[in-house]
C-alpha cells in the first residue's frame, strides 16, 4: 500500500494523529519499535487537564483559558513558547471531545491536582488502558491503516520534495524504504532513557533512574536534528519519586555525605529533585539523601495507603531510634541528634531557623515520637521537556525557522511548551491536542 502518512510512535499523541488521519481517509502507516503498542504512555495514568469540560460545569467549576494558561506559566520560568502554550490551553476541551468520540472512558469525578487553580483533571477509568485501548483498537480495525511492531526507523531523508523513510525490521534485520505522499510525523517520545544523550545536556542527571519506556532514546532526536530541526530545552527535565510529594513536608531531609540537612522539605517536586542532585554534585556523592519521619508524622499522611505501598514495597523502612537509622544509613548519629533536636526546637518556636520552611502548621510536629521512619529520596526522570521546535501547525521548523518540508513532530518530541517544568497532568493534553493539530494539517494538504 502507497501511504499519505507515516506515524513514528504508537502512544498517546502518535495514535491520535494516525486515527484522525485514518477517520479522514488517509492512508497511514503507524512504526513502533517494541513490540507492543502503547510507548511510555502505556506506563502513565493519562490523567488529563482540561479547561471547561463537562465535568467542571456539573461541579460548577469556574474555569477558563487564562486561569489555565497562568497556573501553567506560573512552572515554565518563562522558558516556553507562549503561542504552543496557548496553542494547548485553547484545545483541550476539542482533545477531551475526539478521546469521547472514539470510545475513551474517565470516571465520573474531577480531580484538583498540585498546581492548578481549580479542578480539572480527568481521570481514567481504568488507567491508560481506558485511552490507549479504544484508539489501538479503530487503528487496527481501519481497512486504511496498518501498523508495523518491531519496527525502527533509521532515518528520513528529503530529496526535493520527496520524503524518504528508512525502516528496519527488528525481527529479521530487513531494511527498506517508504516514501509516504504527505507526511512524516515523528511522535516518538522523550529520550530520559538515554543516559549517554542525556547527561551531555543534564550533568546533574547522571546517575539517577527513568521509568519511562526502554525504547525513551534519543535516536528519532538525532534524525530530525540531522535534518536541521531546531533543538530546543534540551538540558530541561522534569523531576518525579517514588512516592507521593505531599508527604515529604512531615519529614527532614538529611544528607548521607555530612549529615546535615540542606533544603525547605515543604517545596516543588522540580526544586526538590534540583536541590538534592545539586547538593550531591556538590559534594561528589552518589548518596541519595534519606528523609526521615515520626510516628506523628506518619499518621499525618493523608491516605492509610501511602504507608502500606512504601512499607510493602521496603521503600519506607521502621526504625525504634535515631541511633538505629544512623547506623542503617552509616550517617554520623551524634550529628544526627544535632539536627533532629534544632529542628525540634524550630517546629516549637514556629520558626525554621535554617531553611524558612513553613512550620507553623499545627500538622507539623517535632521529630520526637517513635518509632521513626525514613527513606532515600531518589529523584528520578519521567519526563523531558527538549525537543524540537515546530510552528502552531506542529511542523517542525529549521534553524532559520523555516519548515522542514512534510516533517511534523508532536508529544513529548516537540521542545517548548512547557518551559523549565510542567504542570502536572497536561502532557497527555498536550499529546491530544498537537497530534490532532499535526493531523489536521495533514488533512488539508491532502484536501
Amino acid at each position: 500500500m502507497m501511504y499519505d502518512v507515516i506515524v513514528i510512535g504508537s502512544g498517546l499523541s502518535g495514535s491520535v494523529c494516525a486515527l484522525k488521519c485514518a477517520l479522514s481517509n488517509l492512508n497511514v502507516l503507524v512504526i513502533e519499535k517494541l513490540a507492543h503498542l502503547g510507548g511510555t504512555s502505556s506506563l502513565s495514568t493519562l490523567r488529563m487537564a482540561v479547561c471547561g469540560s463537562k465535568m467542571q460545569h456539573k461541579a460548577n467549576i469556574i474555569d477558563n483559558e487564562d486561569i489555565f494558561l497562568q497556573d501553567i506559566s506560573k512552572l515554565t520560568n518563562g522558558l516556553n513558547h507562549i503561542n504552543l502554550t496557548k496553542k494547548l490551553v485553547q484545545n483541550s476541551k476539542y482533545g477531551l471531545d475526539f478521546l469521547l468520540q472514539n470510545g475513551c472512558e474517565f470516571k465520573n469525578e474531577i480531580m484538583w491536582q498540585d498546581g492548578h487553580s481549580v479542578p480539572r483533571t480527568l481521570i481514567p477509568k481504568n488507567g491508560a488502558l481506558s485511552i490507549l485501548s479504544p484508539l489501538h483498537n479503530k487503528l487496527l480495525n481501519l481497512k486504511n491503516c496498518d501498523i508495523l511492531v518491531q519496527h525502527q526507523v533509521l532515518d528520513v531523508k528529503l530529496d526535493h520534495d520527496m520524503t524518504i523513510t528508512t525502516i528496519k525490521n527488528l525481527k529479521n534485520g530487513n531494511i527498506y524504504e517508504v516514501k509516504p505522499n504527505i507526511a512524516v510525523v515523528f511522535a516518538t517520545g522523550g529520550y530520559a532513557r538515554d543516559k549517554k544523550f542525556r547527561t551531555i545536556q543534564n550533568p546533574l542527571t547522571a546517575n539517577i533512574a527513568s521509568k519511562t519506556s526502554i525504547g525513551a532514546n534519543a535516536d528519532s532526536l538525532k534524525i530530525l536534528l540531522g535534518l536541521n530541526a531546531t533543538p530546543i530545552l534540551l538540558s530541561q527535565m522534569r523531576y518525579a519519586f517514588d512516592f507521593p510529594l505531599e508527604i515529604i513536608k512531615y519529614s527532614i531531609i538529611v544528607s548521607r555525605k555530612n549529615t546535615k540537612r540542606f533544603l525547605n522539605e515543604n517545596i516543588q517536586r522540580q526544586e526538590l529533585g534540583f536541590k538534592i542532585l545539586t547538593d550531591m554534585n556538590a559534594k561528589s556523592s552518589e548518596l541519595f539523601p534519606i528523609a526521615i519521619f515520626d510516628a506523628n508524622g506518619i499518621d499525618n499522611f493523608d491516605n492509610p495507603d501511602i504507608l502500606y505501598d512504601l512499607t510493602s514495597k521496603n521503600t519506607l523502612k521502621k526504625f525504634e531510634s535515631l541511633g538505629q537509622i544512623a547506623l542503617h544509613y552509616d550517617i554520623n548519629a551524634r550529628l544526627l541528634e544535632k539536627i533532629v533536636n534544632i529542628y525540634n526546637s524550630d517546629v516549637k518556636n514556629g520558626i525554621d531557623s535554617e531553611f524558612s520552611k513553613q512550620i507553623n502548621d499545627y500538622e507539623i510536629k517535632p521529630l520526637s515520637s517513635p518509632p521513626f521512619f525514613a527513606m532515600e529520596v531518589a529523584p528520578l526522570l519521567n519526563y523531558t521537556q527538549g525537543g524540537v521546535m515546530i510552528d502552531d501547525h506542529a511542523r517542525v521548523l529549521d534553524t532559520d525557522q523555516k519548515n522542514i518540508a512534510n516533517i511534523y513532530a508532536i508529544g513529548e518530541a516537540v521542545g517548548g511548551v512547557h518551559g523549565e517544568s510542567r504542570l502536572i497532568s497536561t502532557s497527555s493534553t498536550e499529546c491530544v491536542v498537537f497530534g490532532l493539530i499535526a493531523a489536521n494539517d495533514i488533512i488539508n494538504k491532502k484536501i
